[in-house]
């Protein structure tokens, strides 16, 4: 049993390079192929999760690569040249392999697991996550004028889980967590609304919503986890304020 767990990771970053393949050379639509591919990922990450729905754990090893798998699919219908979908797609294979190998580290083989790597490697995929989705919203509503509340609504389920898993793969009480958990959600989702009227590229906003989640997920986990100092709070608001300026700066106003 456990050796159909251990080659799961390996079938996952196949089924994902597989349908990838079929989505560039549009052999099949790409709707149908992301759905298939999410759809049977979704149930490889559930088993090799044990299925154990109760608990919260199941969710976050399940919905943070299904929601990251989704954004990125998302994200590559608006890429236009072929060398960026590959590498997106290179990038979203690899990721996910990653994070199902950790998990059945975790989960199966604890001698090997390397301590805080879930947390740290479900960081950068929470990151990346908000600026494809935000890109998909935001293209969304300039190429097919989706609603706004609609897309809010989206934006908020999914920043509210992102914001409490990551506080909660960083080992902080429930009860402490759900409160930033849902201020991150309202703040982020004002701002992914209030964006939406600026005379910005999607990749623009897309990139000041990230940088509003670095932040806020930096000084959130410091806070609740009493590491939070002058000097952490002069880093994160060093490294926001250069990339900040860097996007202001570069960025295309139409």
């Amino acid at each position: 049993m456990i050796l159909l767990h251990r080659i799961t990771p390996f079938i996952i970053a196949l089924v994902i390079a597989a349908g990838s393949f079929l989505m560039v050379r549009e052999l099949i639509q790409p709707l149908l192929a992301s759905f298939l591919m999410v759809s049977l990922c979704a149930i490889l990450f559930a088993r090799l999760s044990r299925w154990n729905v109760h608990q919260f754990s199941f969710w976050f090893f399940v919905g943070t690569p299904i929601i990251f798998l989704s954004s990125s699919f998302g994200f590559l219908l608006f890429l236009e040249q072929d060398i960026g979908r590959w590498l997106l797609l290179a990038l979203t294979t690899i990721l996910t392999f990653l994070f199902a190998e950790h998990i059945f580290a975790y989960l199966y083989a604890p001698p090997i697991y390397r301590p805080n790597a879930i947390e740290y490697l479900s960081l950068v995929i929470h990151l990346l996550t908000i600026f494809m989705m935000s890109v998909v919203g935001f293209g969304s509503r300039l190429f097919l004028q989706t609603p706004i509340w609609r897309l809010s609504t989206l934006f908020f389920l999914a920043a509210l889980f992102i914001v409490y898993s990551t506080l909660w793969v960083s080992k902080v009480d429930a009860a402490a967590a759900k409160p930033y958990a849902l201020c991150g959600a309202l703040l982020s989702t004002e701002l992914f609304a209030a964006i939406l009227f600026l005379p910005s590229g999607m990749y623009t906003s897309a990139a000041l919503i990230t940088l509003f989640f670095y932040l806020f997920l930096g000084l959130s986990r410091a806070h609740v986890l009493n590491r939070l100092s002058v000097q952490v709070l002069r880093r994160y608001l060093s490294i926001a304020s250069i990339w900040f300026f860097a996007i202001i700066l570069t960025a295309i106003w139409v």
